[in-house]
């Protein structure tokens, strides 16, 4: 897991990397120290690498476990939320200018060893509603879950089971009974979405 502290008068910003499976017996954790005026507003952590929004200057920075900087982007749009499932990256953001009644968002799929970006375009919402929860799939499918119980996956190939026009389009695959108030996704492996039960609608983790 990882987790951000804020700046504390000369102390900059710092991540810190608790190692599930550490390769030094000694070192159970790696922290990273972020650029001074920097502070951490997402983040997402795979087996292979972290990534950190920063503000105010809408940086995605991207290193390796060790701390070794893999790369930096300077994006439009403050960030809603990060993803990573393996070696792939999913950065959500609000659209540049955009100040309507409906959030207007923008994504950006990214393959960190290869430093590509595999699809971008607008993410798509249910009429008057708001996006809830994103991540991936047990087979890396990128997954967005809105407000209204729709879930959407990112077709990248237009092989099957997702059958698209052209790749990077959303596709909606399931809608969640009640707009899936008291349901909170866990898990996605093979088509199926596992859920926990809340206790009442708003009270997500």
């Amino acid at each position: 897991c990882a987790l951000a502290t804020v700046a504390q008068g000369r102390r900059p910003a710092r991540l810190v990397v608790h190692l599930a499976k550490p390769w030094n017996k000694d070192r159970t954790s790696i922290t990273h120290e972020l650029p001074t005026g920097e502070t951490a507003e997402a983040l997402a952590v795979s087996r292979h690498f972290l990534a950190v929004f920063t503000s105010p200057q809408r940086f995605l920075r991207v290193h390796a476990l060790s701390g070794v900087p893999i790369a930096a982007l300077a994006l439009g749009g403050d960030v809603v939320c990060l993803a990573a499932s393996d070696d792939l990256l999913l950065c959500v953001t609000q659209a540049p200018g955009s100040r309507g009644v409906e959030p207007c968002l923008e994504y950006a799929l990214f393959g960190v060893s290869a430093k590509e970006r595999l699809a971008t375009g607008s993410l798509p919402l249910s009429p008057a509603s708001a996006l809830r929860w994103v991540g991936f799939s047990v087979e890396a499918l990128p997954l967005a879950l809105d407000s209204a119980g729709v879930l959407r996956a990112l077709a990248l190939s237009g092989e099957k089971p997702l059958l698209a026009p052209s790749s990077g389009e959303w596709l909606p695959v399931a809608e969640l009974p009640g707009r899936g108030e008291l349901l909170w996704p866990v898990r996605a492996e093979g088509g199926a979405l596992h859920c926990a039960a809340l206790h009442k609608a708003g009270s997500e983790p």
